[in-house]
């Protein structure tokens, strides 16, 4: 007997959307335990607890998740009514979406504010537009919360399709700025036009990833809002942003040994580091030609520096 409401775009749509966003939440988890055990020795305390308190916000996604799926599947079972409607923890899900895309996006435009040599217009403004998002998400939980079935989310569409289009806009404004200053900071020494161009890919594919999942996203709302067909998308959306930041500190000492490739290119190593927010000191030292030691590496008058963020920047 077929069902009475079509399951595929509704359970079906949230079970692949809770599985996939699940196996890249493992891949994240390897990332946070990498993090604390091999990679942030030199990292300051608050980029630390900024690290954790992502992560925390990526569980309680992951959770919300699984309680929605639970609360569908199992706890109402055969009760095509509930089916039909949306429940607490698939509503606030976007909440905790928007907090962990914006924090990852405010840790991006502290890396943008490093390169540029401490601008703050363009961070400033991405750090608006991540509020932006975060109000975005608020207001469509609040209009929500006022409709008890998919089919009656019309009323949701302009806060969800804006929250998508800022994310896009955000994304875009990071990726631009980090590769044009990249660009601007090459040298002429190959080893560390190297770093620079694998600290471009880290941007572009980044970017490319996020991207392409919000502009599905976005098509699959407008064409089917009254359903959860977009859901995996941005389920997966929010895991992209949080392992992203992960696999991006911890690459960190993967552009390190490409500057250690050649010490007859780099003669010192730089000693500032930014993370997510702050200012630490490496204290790594690295040999000269003469043998000596030096911490910081002066090329054209600019200062190298790869850091702690997150893969490298350029202070100038």
């Amino acid at each position: 007997m077929p069902s009475l409401i079509p399951l595929d775009n509704i359970l079906g749509a949230l079970l692949i959307g809770v599985i996939t966003s699940t196996l890249i939440y493992g891949i994240t988890c390897l990332q946070v335990y990498l993090y604390y055990t091999q990679h942030c020795t030199q990292d300051n305390k608050f980029q630390r607890i900024y690290v954790a308190i992502v992560w925390i916000i990526d569980s309680c996604h992951t959770a919300f998740l699984s309680v929605a799926y639970y609360h569908y599947t199992v706890t109402n079972f055969g009760d095509y009514n509930v089916l039909a409607a949306t429940t607490w923890s698939l509503l606030w899900q976007v909440i905790l979406g928007a907090l962990c895309s914006g924090m990852v996006q405010a840790f991006f435009a502290w890396r943008v504010y490093s390169l540029s040599g401490r601008k703050i217009i363009v961070p400033a403004l991405v750090c608006l537009l991540c509020l932006a998002q975060l109000s975005l998400g608020i207001g469509y939980l609040v209009e929500a919360t006022k409709v008890k079935f998919f089919s009656q989310a019309a009323p949701d569409i302009p806060y969800t399709t804006s929250s998508l289009s800022v994310d896009i806009a955000c994304d875009t404004i990071i990726t631009v700025h980090m590769i044009y200053y990249l660009l601007k900071n090459r040298t002429p020494f190959y080893r560390t036009n190297k770093a620079i161009t694998l600290l471009i890919n880290y941007s572009l594919n980044t970017c490319l990833l996020t991207t392409v999942c919000t502009l599905i996203c976005f098509v699959l709302v407008v064409k089917q809002a009254d359903t959860l067909v977009y859901a995996p998308f941005y389920f997966i959306l929010v895991r992209l942003y949080s392992c992203s930041l992960m696999s991006t500190l911890n690459s960190r000492d993967g552009v390190r040994q490409v500057l250690l490739g050649d010490r007859h290119e780099l003669v010192t190593m730089p000693s500032t580091t930014v993370g997510s927010i702050g200012v630490s000191e490496i204290g790594s030292k690295w040999p000269t030609l003469q043998g000596q030691t030096q911490t910081q590496m002066t090329l054209k008058g600019q200062t190298l520096d790869i850091g702690h963020m997150g893969g490298g920047s350029l202070d100038v």
